[in-house]
C-alpha cells in the first residue's frame, strides 16, 4: 500500500535466521536489521536507512516499542504476539497509523488452543480496543487479567477479574475507613418502576464497552452533579443524546434525589406517579408543604401504614415527567 513495515521478532538469538526466511519469502524487499546489541553507529546508520526508505521492511527487536515516529510506516507484523503484555502490544501497534495512510497490526501467534487462558485475554482485548480512547480501557482490562496485586509488596496476585476493577475498588475503601473507624455512608437502595423506556441506543454508542461504562458509572453516581457531569460528556463526546438516554439521565437524578429522601421506591405509570417511603419514615409538615409548592400537579398523600404522595402527572407531557419530577422532588431535597 506504498507504505514500510516493521517485522517485530523479539529473539536477538534467531533474528538472522528470520532475515534469511523473510529474504527467501520475498526476495525483491529491501531488509534492515536492527537490535540492542548492535553498535550504536551501525544501529544509526539502519534506522536513518529505514527513515529515508532505503528499506522497506525493518526487522526488529522491541527496541521500536518507544520513542520512534516514523509516518510512512504503515504495517507491523508481531512475530509471537501471545509473549507481550498487554501494555506493551499497546505501545508497539503505536508505531504505526502515525499519518494519514491507514495502519494494520498483525499478530502471529501458534493456534489458539496452544496459548494460555491470559494470552488469549490479552489477544481479545487488543483486538477489542482499537478505537480513539482506547488505552485506558486497556489499561482496565489489564489489571483485570494480572490482578491488581497485595496493597504492600510487588506480587500479582487477586481475583480481581471477579469482581471488577470498580467495585474492587469501593470495597478496598470501604475495609480501609472500617478499619479507620470512619462511618461508611451508603445511599438507600431506591427502586424504580417507570414505564418510560430507559436506554443507550446502539445508533448512538455503538460500541459495548463504552456503553457499558456510561451505565456503571451512572449506576456509582452518589449526586445530582456527578450525572449532570456525566450527561455533559457524553453529549460532548456522542452529540445530542435520543429521547430514552435523556430518560435514563433524568431517571438516575431522580432514583438519587428519592434514596436522600428516603424514598423506596418510586412507581410512574400513565402519568401518575407513586412514591413510597420507607416504613417509619415520619414525613413534617414542612416536608409536606414543600412537595406541595414543588409542583403544580394534583397531589394525595397518605400517611396509613407506609407513607405515600401521588402525583398526577398526566397534564404534564410525557416527554417531561420525568424532568418535572425530578425538578419536584429537587425542591424538597
Amino acid at each position: 500500500r506504498g507504505g514500510q513495515v516493521f517485522f517485530l521478532h523479539n529473539r536477538i538469538q534467531t533474528i538472522d535466521a528470520m532475515y534469511n526466511y523473510l529474504k527467501k519469502i520475498v526476495p525483491q524487499v529491501e531488509i534492515g536489521v536492527a537490535h540492542g546489541q548492535m553498535h550504536e553507529r551501525s544501529l544509526e546508520g539502519v534506522m536513518l536507512g529505514f527513515l529515508t526508505k532505503r528499506f522497506d521492511v525493518l526487522l526488529c527487536t522491541s527496541i521500536i516499542e518507544s520513542g520512534l515516529d516514523i509516518p510512512n510506516a504503515n504495517t507491523i507484523v508481531i512475530n509471537r504476539a501471545d509473549r507481550f503484555g498487554l501494555a506493551q502490544l499497546y505501545q508497539i501497534r503505536g508505531r504505526v497509523g502515525r499519518s494519514t495512510k491507514r495502519a494494520y497490526a498483525y499478530l502471529l501467534t501458534p493456534p489458539m488452543r496452544l496459548l494460555n487462558a491470559d494470552a488469549v485475554k490479552r489477544l481479545r482485548a487488543l483486538e477489542a480496543h482499537s478505537d480513539l480512547g482506547a488505552g485506558f480501557a486497556l489499561a482496565m482490562r489489564d489489571l483485570e487479567i494480572r490482578g491488581a496485586g497485595t496493597i504492600l509488596g510487588a506480587r500479582q496476585s487477586g481475583f480481581i477479574e471477579e469482581v471488577g476493577y470498580d467495585l474492587y475498588n469501593r470495597l478496598l475503601e470501604e475495609a480501609v475507613s472500617e478499619l479507620k473507624g470512619e462511618e461508611i455512608v451508603r445511599l438507600p437502595e431506591t427502586k424504580l418502576e417507570i414505564d418510560i423506556e430507559l436506554h443507550i441506543p446502539d445508533a448512538y454508542v455503538n460500541d459495548r464497552q463504552q456503553k457499558v461504562d456510561i451505565y456503571r458509572r451512572l449506576a456509582d453516581a452518589k449526586n445530582l452533579d456527578e450525572v449532570d457531569r456525566i450527561r455533559e460528556e457524553v453529549i460532548d463526546r456522542f452529540g445530542k443524546p435520543p429521547q430514552s438516554t435523556t430518560f435514563l439521565f433524568d431517571a438516575t437524578a431522580v432514583k438519587i434525589s428519592a434514596a436522600l429522601l428516603e424514598i423506596e421506591k418510586v412507581k410512574m405509570s400513565h402519568g401518575v406517579t407513586h412514591l413510597f417511603f420507607k416504613e417509619d419514615r415520619k414525613l413534617t409538615r414542612a416536608e409536606v408543604e414543600s412537595f406541595r409548592k414543588g409542583t403544580d400537579c394534583p397531589m394525595e398523600f397518605s400517611f396509613l401504614g407506609r407513607p405515600r404522595i401521588t402525583i398526577d402527572m398526566r397534564k404534564v407531557s410525557e416527554l417531561d415527567r420525568l424532568s418535572h419530577l425530578r425538578g419536584v422532588l429537587g425542591k424538597v431535597g
